[in-house]
């Protein structure tokens, strides 16, 4: 388990993806609603390998158990 929580600027957008190319299992990004868009892009982005992103847009949204990373 890991837990990222730098100041804002600082990069966690980018470590984030790079630490998950060296994990397996199941991964929940929390961030304000305005900055899901651009963290879903940034995965696509950085990730190696291929993995299924589900992003929540409201609060009936299910989780989806095919989905490596949740957002």
């Amino acid at each position: 388990n890991s837990y990222i929580a730098f100041e804002a600027g600082l990069g966690k957008t980018a470590i984030a993806p790079l630490c998950m190319n060296t994990i397996d299992g199941k991964t929940l990004i929390i961030c304000p609603s305005f900055l899901k868009l651009n963290w879903g892009w940034e995965l696509d982005q950085w990730l190696v390998d291929f993995h299924t992103i589900k992003i929540f847009h409201k609060k009936s949204d299910r989780m989806d158990p095919d989905a490596d990373v949740y957002i």
